[in-house]
């Protein structure tokens, strides 16, 4: 019986032994799972922090690209405007009557240099041009080849030609009027 007793007491000792592993190491299972389930957590986290971060980037990329669209399509329709201004500009010389005409063209022989030169007329209008030079005092000829322009005139002279058509007269006055017509026409969009 003694045997016996001995192999109880050592069963008995080994189940106590495996019942230990088996706790410790479901404890270390446990204590792994934790470890484990906080680190994907973790990563979790970081993936969502790095995907709300590219999101606000990209969403703040989307803004500044339609921010700087909506800018250069009110740039653009500005421009437009401007465009219009100036060729309304352009059509109110073209619609002069003949002694307005005939006026204008008085004020622009007169701004002409003190030397012998020629003009070169509109087609159509050589007739004004020469009652405004008779009416002007100036002594240019007025040459029979015409311009093919709506208004105006062209001076030569050997050292100089000046180009005073009415197409010319709004692009030049353009150049330096464009920064207080567009004061004008958009100042209210500051206020």
């Amino acid at each position: 019986m003694a045997l016996d007793d001995i192999k109880k007491a050592i069963l008995a000792e080994a189940d106590a032994e495996i019942k230990t592993v088996i706790q410790q190491g479901e404890q270390k299972i446990g204590q792994l799972k934790a470890d484990w389930n906080r680190k994907l957590e973790e990563h979790k986290q970081a993936i969502v922090a790095t995907a709300k971060r590219k999101a606000t980037q990209k969403i703040q990329q989307t803004q500044f690209k339609l921010q700087a669209q909506a800018q250069t399509e009110i740039i653009n329709q500005k421009q437009n405007i401007i465009d219009r201004v100036y060729k309304s500009a352009l059509n109110k010389l073209n619609g002069l009557n003949d002694s307005d005409y005939v006026v204008l063209m008085i004020k622009l022989i007169n701004r002409l240099p003190e030397e012998d030169g020629k003009l070169i007329s509109a087609k159509g209008k050589e007739a004004l041009l020469k009652k405004a030079l008779k009416q002007s005092g100036r002594k240019f000829e007025v040459l029979a080849e015409t311009a093919n322009v709506s208004g105006g005139f062209v001076f030569r002279s050997k050292s100089v030609e000046i180009d005073n058509t009415f197409t010319s007269l709004i692009n030049n006055s353009r150049d330096w009027t464009v920064l207080e017509v567009s004061k004008m026409l958009f100042n209210r969009d500051q206020q």
